[in-house]
């Protein structure tokens, strides 16, 4: 459990850290006092989640046809 920890703690530490990176990135953007830089922030955010999960669910629906198709 020892050896299991010490290759986990970073990981989970650094999955942790995505938010407060997110916040701080989003006050350093309206700290810059134009709201257009925030607002360009905030669509590029968006649109490479979407991106990002849309190439996801597609990865994992190509992973069932291509099982299905070698009968697994």
């Amino acid at each position: 459990m020892k050896e299991i920890w010490k290759l986990s703690y970073k990981p989970i530490v650094g999955s942790a850290m995505i938010p407060v990176f997110n916040v701080l990135n989003t006050a350093a953007c309206g700290a810059l006092g134009d709201p257009k830089y925030l607002a360009a922030y905030g669509l590029g955010t968006a649109l490479l989640a979407i991106f990002a999960v849309a190439t996801l669910v597609q990865l994992c629906s190509l992973q069932t046809v291509i099982g299905q198709a070698y009968g697994e």
